[in-house]
């Protein structure tokens, strides 16, 4: 029971909350819009182009970490195991391609959806 509730009340925090910062889908999406950057030593990189990399990267991780807990405490299940950053990229980025229509909702909830239907739609909610 407290593993459940404690899960709702990460999804309602994670998926409803909007920080000071625009945080929805249409935001991450353009954050996310360009190529990952990956400097090596010596190389010049544009201070705000590196953040945004982050920014997106780190996000996109931080959804799939709190999926992959879920799948952990058996509440569903959803094989992201071994994604890369660049994969959680492109599959959200597609999401959005295919509904623009959605790019007001929230970026936490988009992703998530994204993530469970790049899945082959092979994620699954348990219930308990």
């Amino acid at each position: 029971m407290t593993k459940m509730l404690l899960m709702i009340v990460t999804l309602v925090s994670i998926c409803a909350v909007r920080p000071a910062v625009a945080s929805d889908a249409e935001w991450l999406a353009l954050v996310c819009a360009k190529e990952p950057v990956l400097p090596r030593a010596g190389d010049v990189v544009d201070r705000s182009t590196l953040i945004s990399s982050l920014a997106c990267s780190k996000y996109l991780e931080a959804v799939r970490d709190l999926l992959l807990q879920l799948n952990e405490w058996e509440v569903i299940r959803c094989p992201l195991e071994g994604w890369s950053a660049n994969q959680l990229r492109l599959v959200f980025l597609k999401r959005l391609q295919d509904h623009p229509e959605e790019l007001h909702y929230t970026a936490a909830s988009e992703v998530m959806l994204a993530l469970a239907l790049g899945t082959s739609g092979t994620c699954v909610i348990r219930a308990k």
